[in-house]
């Protein structure tokens, strides 16, 4: 297999499809971060190669604390990259892991296409946001999920 470039909108997804499509390869590890200077517990693909055992790491886990202090959640852009990813996945016909790591998918070999579309969906939110003058996208919808449309008299005010 040639070895292209690939977008890491890309290898995010295929650590994501690897964790959905082979749960019973997720095992646990413990890594330094260098950056916080923390022990951490990290999610890893687990297989046997050749006599070794091989882990790819997929995720660090995080506590409540950490979450809280460190995140924010980002509405918008998770429904996103559920949109994005879902339709991947629906289409992606690799299945195993190794198939994941070592192959192509046939449609967007490159994930430009998903990076195009990922910028062009944050950049529709980010103007829409700013349009309706709200915090985030999930402010544009009451609690049933429904659109809010803008009073043509509050634009008035």
């Amino acid at each position: 297999m040639e070895n292209k470039k690939i977008r890491v909108i890309g290898k995010l997804y295929e650590k994501y499809l690897s964790i959905k499509r082979n749960s019973h390869m997720i095992n646990i590890a413990v890594a330094h971060d260098k950056i916080t200077g923390r022990n951490e517990f990290v999610l890893v693909i687990q297989e046997e190669v050749d006599n070794e055992i091989k882990l790819t790491p997929i995720a660090k886990l995080m506590s409540d604390k950490i979450v809280n202090e460190e995140l924010t959640p980002l509405f918008d852009r998770t429904a996103l990259a559920q949109v994005i990813f879902n339709e991947y996945e629906q289409r992606d016909e690799r299945f195993t892991h190794d198939e994941i790591e070592s192959q192509y998918l046939e449609h967007d070999e490159t994930y430009d296409i998903m990076t195009n579309a990922w910028d062009a969906g944050t950049q529709a939110t980010d103007m829409l946001t700013q349009a309706f003058q709200v915090n985030s996208m999930e402010d544009l919808f009451d609690e049933n999920g429904k659109f809010i449309i803008p009073n043509e008299e509050d634009d008035l005010e």
